[in-house]
């Protein structure tokens, strides 16, 4: 698995198996509840956002607990991106609704 970020125009690749996994989910797909699993507690608050594929936020929270989950039942069916970031860790993670 791998992932691509854009930096100042700079597409980077980044191989998620060299690095240590910061944070899974599940079920997927999910109807009512997506649960946000932590590979440790945060020392600070995570930012936690969703995103549909158009780029429009949906929904934002913190959390510095090893567990969240997210309630969301309201969102129509389709494909979404959870967004995790603490400090300069940065990660997304795909689900289906």
């Amino acid at each position: 698995n791998w992932t691509m970020e854009e930096v100042d125009n700079l597409t980077v690749v980044v191989d998620e198996l060299s690095s240590p996994a910061f944070f899974s989910i599940g079920p997927n797909p999910v109807v009512n509840t997506l649960n946000v699993y932590f590979s440790e507690p945060g020392n600070t608050a995570r930012e936690i956002r969703i995103y549909d594929l158009s780029g429009k936020e949906i929904l934002t929270t913190s959390n510095n607990t090893k567990q969240l989950a997210l309630d969301v039942s309201e969102l129509s069916k389709g494909v979404y991106l959870l967004k995790v970031s603490e400090r300069d860790n940065v990660r997304v993670k795909r689900f289906v609704k």
